[in-house]
């Protein structure tokens, strides 16, 4: 199909020469920073056959053999208008989505839910932006019947790039925050912003959106109200709800979630999937590694939410911690927040004081900074503290006969492994 599109038959594209494979076609991007047609040499060697090439940069003489030169006025935008020609010669289903908040777990969520009934392809990993858009449209396969594009920004506008290049027959924007207010001024602007995915989408009314949020009053679309949402729980590994009259569980955690497949629910009775295939479907939702990771032991279970950590994102998982319905005893194991600078000391004794709010709970402090937080919950709550990581360890392999039957969240930086307890334990 690319060959149509220009002229020579390519196996992959890719902007980065790392990663184009034999049989590709380089995109070298002028940035603030670099210009990627310095870079044509790594692409030859990593297998690269074609290359856009800007107009203005003269073709390296002693390469003009080596590999065919496609000359455009912008390599960006001949990037972006490939990938719109690919995408109409595909021709599936495309969903777009947008938000301040929630954007890559909604992708997740529709992407298993719909998993029974289309052939899927999705952005990987943060690929959301005016690269990323087009490469997730450029490495769809040919038989894909349903692909989910997410879409970040940071300035007015950059929605607008990205869909025009992707065309979608759906939109979803699952909220207005306060994310980028610093650069657009305020949370209409930020609306005015999430809002331009409209202005690619193939019919306008084909948009599903955050139905509480009076800043998108004015869509005319599909709606999706927290009123609609009935009968919600958070259960040791999943949260159950009801939506427009039927029952779902998602194996996830945080109780906003079910919103954000409330999304998924919505687009799939729209395109007149079956309720038993969604269903099905969501069932195979995975969160992803160490981000409230649930896990298993012989008589423990665990949340690991050990990829990073913030004074913010902390509070959110002692609030799902604590919506969790279960039998079992809970103890917040919490590690170090590294980089907080000057402000650690008064961040972990911060913490201390959040501890105190949950009496219910068992809490062990681990690290350095977190003897802070120790030092003012321990007159409060049932209290351990631990020195590093390997203590703890160590802790566990000498107890784990005293440590059963518990319900236990992990939540640290990163730089403090505190996953590597979990094996510890029986």
């Amino acid at each position: 199909m690319l060959e149509r599109i220009i002229g020579i038959s390519v196996t992959n594209v890719h902007f980065n020469t790392k990663k184009i494979e034999p049989g590709g076609l380089f995109v070298p991007i002028k940035g603030d920073q670099s210009d990627g047609h310095l870079y044509i040499e790594d692409a030859i060697e990593n297998g690269a056959i074609a290359t856009l090439w800007n107009n203005k940069t003269a073709v390296p003489s002693h390469l003009s053999n080596k590999i065919k030169f496609i000359k455009v006025d912008d390599t960006l935008k001949a990037f972006q208008t490939i990938a719109n020609s690919y995408r109409k010669e595909v021709n599936p289903i495309v969903v777009g989505i947008t938000g301040s908040n929630g954007k890559t777990t909604t992708k997740e969520i529709l992407a298993a839910a719909l998993s029974n009934s289309f052939q899927i392809h999705k952005n990987s990993g943060n690929y959301n932006n005016h690269l990323g858009v087009p490469l997730t449209l450029l490495t769809m396969p040919k038989n894909t019947e349903l692909c989910i594009v997410e879409m970040g920004m940071n300035h007015m506008g950059e929605i607008s790039d990205l869909s025009r290049t992707a065309e979608p027959n759906f939109a979803i924007i699952t909220n207005i925050g306060e994310s980028h207010i610093g650069h657009l001024g305020s949370r209409e602007n930020i609306a005015k912003a999430k809002m331009e995915i409209l202005e690619g989408l193939t019919s306008k009314e084909n948009v599903i959106f955050d139905g509480d949020e009076s800043l998108l009053s004015s869509l005319n679309g599909h709606p999706v109200k927290d009123i609609d949402i009935k009968n919600l729980k958070q259960l040791e590994n999943k949260i159950s709800f009801n939506y427009l009259e039927n029952n779902y569980d998602l194996p996830s955690f945080g109780l906003h979630n079910a919103k954000n497949a409330a999304f998924a629910i919505k687009l799939g009775e729209i395109l007149n999937i079956d309720i038993k295939m969604i269903q099905q479907g969501l069932h195979s939702f995975q969160n992803a590694d160490m981000r409230l990771e649930y896990k298993e032991k012989v008589t423990n279970s665990f949340l690991l939410d050990c990829y990073n950590s913030s004074l913010t994102s902390l509070k959110s998982a002692l609030i799902t911690f604590k919506s969790v319905y279960t039998p079992k005893n809970k103890i917040a194991i919490l590690g170090d927040i590294f980089e907080l600078g000057n402000e650690s000391i008064s961040t972990h004794k911060k913490i201390g004081k959040i501890a105190t709010m949950y009496p219910d709970f068992e809490f062990w402090f681990v690290g350095k900074d977190m003897s802070e937080a120790y030092e003012i919950a321990k007159g409060s709550n049932e209290t351990k503290y631990f020195n590093d990581t390997k203590a703890l360890c160590d802790f566990v392999k000498k107890n784990n006969d005293l440590i059963s039957g518990k319900y236990i969240l992990l939540k640290a930086s990163r730089g403090m492994t505190l996953e590597k307890v979990y094996d510890h334990f029986n």
